[in-house]
């Protein structure tokens, strides 16, 4: 009867012993969780910048090709009038 509660005993010491060493790879791991979840914010935050970045170079494309549409155009009514007092100048010759 002895022996066997001292088997228990032995047993039990060996499950504290393994649920310390568990108990320690689990801090480990979330000491490494609460790492990645750092480095997920900074990562977020980063993208946010180049969201914003992205959407203000989007804007100043856009704007930029309305302006050389408007010069475009511009230049299409110049070109005309300048092909109409051509054919004026061709004909009072």
């Amino acid at each position: 009867m002895e022996d066997i509660l001292k088997q228990i005993l032995s047993e039990i010491g060996s499950m504290k012993n393994d649920i310390s060493s568990i108990n320690k790879r689990l801090e480990s791991l979330e000491n490494k969780v609460d790492g990645l979840d750092s480095k997920v914010d900074k990562i977020s935050e980063k993208l946010d910048d180049i969201e914003a970045k992205n959407a203000e170079r989007h804007i100043d494309i856009n704007n930029g090709i309305s302006k050389i549409q408007q010069d475009v155009t511009a230049l299409e009514a110049i070109t005309g009038k300048n092909m109409t007092d051509i054919a004026i100048l061709k004909a009072v010759k």
